[in-house]
């Protein structure tokens, strides 16, 4: 009896397979890590919905007043920001947290409370400084040729701070109001949370001009991944990060431009581009302002 032999691939076909196999591969994985990405930014966007949706519930609350930025305690650097104040209504800590960033360590661990509430930021008032004269933020030189275009522009915030006037926060901040979200003008072009690296942007305890404020935490109980590596405390982009080269313009270093996550004061969140959308400046007849960061008309 005859056995009749099975033919099997041929090292040229089996390369040929292999090389199909490996294009592709080639092919399909960026696919998949776009797709994966995407996944990551919807959640993002989902994540400050669902905070922005909290503070509103927060407003129902509190006689439609907005959150503070941050609440004293019984010293001066004792202090509670408004992610601890609307967690109540969130029921869920890891949301204040950006996905691009390193997870904070354990609680109560060293660099903790500031590692875990320095991914978003919500602007502060100028008039939760005790050295504001003028009630507004202005925008100028330096800051604004990085942000503006060279523009001067008028900003400001919605979240006051709860501080007794006799202890200011910080030795900075005093005691303010939040705005009411009837007491905006423009509630679905006034900004009221997108990326940044502190809490309230660092406007209550830098300098008078915010909008591009340096990092100062050095020390480690105090160390900020975000800050660490973006150096500026202000408004940013990081879900979409593109770099703008701060070298020759009053400012060394790296600022994340791009597209940022962001929601508005009506509670609608959305990506949009930092530079094109989120710096946008408008003139009224009298003066400039940030459409973003203006509340008031």
């Amino acid at each position: 009896m005859i056995k009749k032999l099975k033919k099997g691939f041929t090292l040229i076909e089996l390369l040929v397979v292999i090389a199909i196999i490996a294009i592709l591969a080639a092919i399909l994985f960026p696919v998949f890590a776009q797709a994966k990405e995407s996944a990551k930014q919807t959640g993002q966007l989902s994540n400050v919905k669902q905070l922005a949706t909290a503070n509103l519930i927060y407003c129902a609350d509190y006689d439609d007043e907005f959150v503070s930025a941050m609440r004293r305690g019984t010293t001066d650097t004792s202090f509670t920001t408004w992610q601890v104040l609307v967690d109540p209504y969130v029921k869920n800590r890891e949301i204040i947290l950006h996905y691009k960033l390193p997870s904070p360590p354990p609680l109560n661990a060293p660099g903790n409370f500031y590692q875990r509430n320095s991914h978003l930021g919500m602007p502060a008032r100028a008039a939760a400084r005790n050295d504001n004269t003028t009630g507004y933020f202005e925008l100028s030189g330096a800051a604004a040729t990085t942000l503006t275009g060279g523009v001067n522009a008028r900003f400001d915030g919605i979240l006051g701070t709860g501080a007794p006037d006799a202890f200011p926060l910080f030795g900075q901040g005093i005691t303010a109001p939040s705005l009411s979200q009837t007491g905006i003008a423009r509630v679905a072009e006034t900004l009221m949370m997108s990326e940044g690296a502190l809490w309230d942007f660092g406007w209550v305890s830098s300098s008078s001009q915010p909008m591009l404020s340096r990092s100062r935490w050095t020390t480690v109980e105090n160390d900020i991944p975000i800050a660490d590596r973006w150096w500026f405390r202000g408004p940013h982009a990081l879900t979409r990060p593109k770099a703008n080269n701060l070298t020759g313009r009053g400012y060394s270093g790296v600022f994340p431009d791009g597209k940022t996550t962001a929601t508005f004061a009506d509670g609608h969140a959305k990506l949009v581009d930092f530079r094109g959308q989120l710096m946008a400046t408008q003139n009224n007849g009298t003066y400039t302002y940030i459409k973003a960061f203006w509340p008031y008309e």
